[in-house]
């Protein structure tokens, strides 16, 4: 296994929490962002990334995770209408 430079594990870190969420919303496993918190997830997944969170360049991500627009737009992708 290769070592991660550290200036990349921020970025890596962030596209492996994506893909995750995406999966949850995708499988109706998390009805929404709202109020989520990564550093509180306790998933097996989330695990290694628990390490990353305190990152500087992450300082901001629970904001970016319950910013309106975002909220919004998950909400009109998952309504029945967006369906059709």
């Amino acid at each position: 296994m290769q070592a991660v430079a550290p200036g990349r594990a921020p970025r890596l870190a962030l596209a492996y929490l994506c893909a995750r969420l995406g999966e949850r919303l995708a499988l109706g496993q998390l009805p929404s962002l709202e109020r989520y918190h990564p550093a509180d997830d306790d998933a097996v997944d989330m695990h290694h990334l628990r390490t990353w969170l305190a990152h500087p360049v992450l300082a901001r991500l629970d904001e970016a995770l319950n910013a309106p627009e975002l909220l919004r737009t998950l909400a009109q992708m998952r309504s029945p209408a967006a369906a059709d």
